[in-house]
């Protein structure tokens, strides 16, 4: 199931939930007036003392709300990714171990909260859906510090003859270029991989993968390295590993020796950072908003 945490505005309290005296005899209190008064007293009561323990709770010192919050909004890893209703309906309910009651106390809370959630948790998330799950958590991508992409199909997010036109990255279809256009205010990320679908899909070479992954990283390996002052920074914080067997990738590219490939590879991929460019915006800059919008209000 996919697993999400909206942005802060989604979270605020709203009042929507207060109780309202029926008024059957207007001036005349009856029994169920009275209960609904009693109930109205005990909401207010409820949420005054929601309000103070809230309010205990930012009294303490940084480093002690840093510590509930790790235990409270911490898991192995958190696994984004697209479902069928009936895979839903096949499999038992996943029970997710953060305490997401939190977002829901205050303002400043759900900030602090959501903050910690997004740095200190591995997100694991299907290369099809990225940019969806970044439509959805809004500028809080820029809290990322571990992100794992599974299955990146070659076949299916290059199309064929890819770069051959000399402006490879105006090629990208939507969905890709969105997502290497988001990433560049991924900064933050101490450690990115890639799993790479070698299933149907000839390797490619790794001078020619090193190509690739360049388009695909480019704005995420430029804010690294304009953040860090390194361009090169991006490449000690990132690695790829192949989703096949070693008897499949022989069958498909010949001898296998994944040491070398990625020696060749990575060496590549430093003379692109280190002598190509692209321009910042390829596309208008609105295709980011209206894109992501529109998935939003489809519902999906």
């Amino acid at each position: 199931m996919s697993e999400s945490t909206s942005n802060e505005d989604a979270f605020e309290v709203s009042d929507d939930h207060t109780l309202e005296v029926p008024d059957h005899h207007s001036g005349h209190p009856t029994a169920d007036s009275a209960v609904a008064r009693d109930s109205i007293v005990t909401n207010s009561n409820q949420k005054a003392q929601l309000n103070q323990s809230a309010s205990h709770f930012l009294r303490l010192p940084g480093e002690l709300r840093n510590r509930i919050y790790e235990l409270l909004l911490t898991s192995p890893y958190i696994r984004i990714r697209e479902v069928s209703e009936r895979d839903i309906r096949a499999r038992s309910p996943h029970k997710l171990t953060l305490t997401t009651g939190l977002l829901l106390v205050n303002r400043q809370i759900s900030q602090e909260s959501i903050s910690f959630i997004y740095a200190n948790n591995r997100f694991m998330i299907e290369t099809d859906i990225l940019p969806y799950f970044v439509g959805m958590v809004g500028d809080s991508i820029t809290y990322l510090t571990e992100l794992m992409f599974t299955g990146l199909d070659l076949c299916r997010t290059f199309p064929p003859n890819y770069g051959r036109s000399g402006d490879s990255l105006y090629e990208l279809t939507q969905p890709p270029l969105i997502s290497s256009l988001l990433l560049g205010k991924a900064s933050s990320i101490k450690w990115l991989s890639f799993s790479l679908s070698l299933y149907d899909c000839n390797i490619p070479s790794a001078n020619c993968l090193a190509f690739l992954i360049y388009d695909y990283l480019y704005y995420w390996i430029k804010a690294v390295g304009k953040a860090s002052g390194d361009k090169f920074a991006a490449m000690d914080r990132y690695t790829i590993w192949f989703a096949g067997d070693s008897d499949l990738c022989e069958k498909l590219s010949g001898v296998w020796e994944e040491e070398r490939f990625q020696t060749t590879y990575r060496r590549r991929l430093r003379e692109l950072i280190d002598g190509c460019t692209f321009p910042d915006e390829p596309y208008d800059g609105n295709i980011l908003w209206d894109w992501t919008t529109s998935f939003k209000i489809a519902g999906h």
